[in-house]
């Protein structure tokens, strides 16, 4: 009799809890016609929200893609509802990037592992004021208002630049600074095709360019700092870096670059700071800084220390490459509780 109950209790939960599993699908993606999503239905969605629009009247271009291992799977057009539905998609493993006037403002990164999840939510949140956004909200400030021939030149070179072709979009870019000198987005962007070369020299140039133009630029700030970093100027590699994590108190990858450059300045505290604020900021994009940490514990020989970030790092990489090589060190090296 005790175990018809508990079984019939199990059955019971799975009877409420699966159609209410899909309930928010379904409610986002009605939008989008195609009628109701069974639970066992692959689908990526969610909602994006925004803040500080200053003209009600005119709704920015805004667009989701979800891409997966490097290919774009699939792009939505987002309204000013905000929602976008991918079905028939699996989230397993894939980024999701938010672009607003084809300038990305977002990217998450969403979790993959042996065990496949059908339904995958994940909002945002876009601040398209001009004010430092709270934690938690991704800042898109620096939209750069553009139309006529330059809009339709950046449009080109932003999709050269997500099919990693560098060399097409350099000229695109460069011309329209050159119409524009003020467009501290398309110079920005400039500079990362550039480092994308390897054209270390002229990617300095354009980031100090769409500096010029915009000194509170973050992005360029922060790959300014990468190439110093690359080319050994600690000193001058810090002082950007915390310039750009100051004008951008919520950007992970001014943090994860500001704990590097501390580490290699051999100011282990400080990196340490540093790059558990990455974390703290974007958990998954910025795993990478546990390896980083990782590096630091050994190098002092604190092995349940480095053991410890090598566990966390798995936790959410499960699939990296080295992943024997890591379980290898644990195993050897019991991790720190704390």
């Amino acid at each position: 009799m005790r175990s018809s109950t508990l079984f019939s209790l199990v059955f019971l939960a799975a009877v409420l809890l699966v159609p209410k599993a899909s309930a928010q699908a379904d409610s986002i993606c009605s939008e989008f016609g195609g009628g109701f999503i069974w639970a066992t239905v692959s689908v990526v969605y969610g909602r994006v929200e925004f803040s500080g629009l200053q003209d009600p009247n005119r709704f920015p271009k805004v667009t989701v893609t979800l891409n997966n291992q490097g290919r774009t799977i699939a792009t939505a057009s987002v309204g000013p509802s905000g929602n976008y539905c991918f079905r028939n998609q699996s989230g397993n493993g894939a980024t999701l990037v938010v672009a607003v006037e084809d300038v990305e403002v977002g990217r998450r990164d969403l979790p993959s592992g042996s065990v496949t999840i059908n339904q995958v939510r994940q909002d945002f949140q876009i601040d398209l004021g001009t004010r430092t956004p709270r934690a938690g909200v991704i800042s898109a400030k620096y939209f750069y208002e553009r139309s006529g021939k330059n809009a339709e030149l950046f449009a080109s070179a932003n999709a050269h630049l997500r099919e990693k072709k560098a060399d097409k979009a350099i000229p695109l870019l460069a011309q329209i600074v050159q119409n524009d000198p003020k467009d501290f987005v398309a110079m920005g962007l400039l500079g990362s095709a550039y480092f994308e070369k390897g054209d270390q020299v002229n990617a300095e140039k354009a980031f100090l360019g769409a500096l010029d133009a915009n000194p509170r630029f973050a992005p360029a700030m922060a790959s300014l700092g990468q190439i110093y970093l690359l080319q050994n100027k600690l000193d001058l590699s810090v002082a950007v870096l915390l310039k750009a994590t100051e004008n951008e108190p919520e950007y992970a990858r001014g943090f994860r670059l500001l704990g590097e450059a501390y580490l290699l300045s051999k100011q282990g505290r400080l990196g340490l700071e540093a790059l558990y604020r990455a974390i703290e900021l974007d958990p998954i994009g910025m795993a990478e800084s546990h390896l980083l940490a990782a590096k630091l514990f050994d190098s002092a020989g604190a092995k349940n220390y480095a053991a410890r970030e090598y566990r966390l790092f798995l936790e959410k990489v499960p699939n990296h490459p080295q992943k024997k090589q890591f379980q290898k060190y644990i195993q050897e090296n019991p991790p720190a509780d704390n």
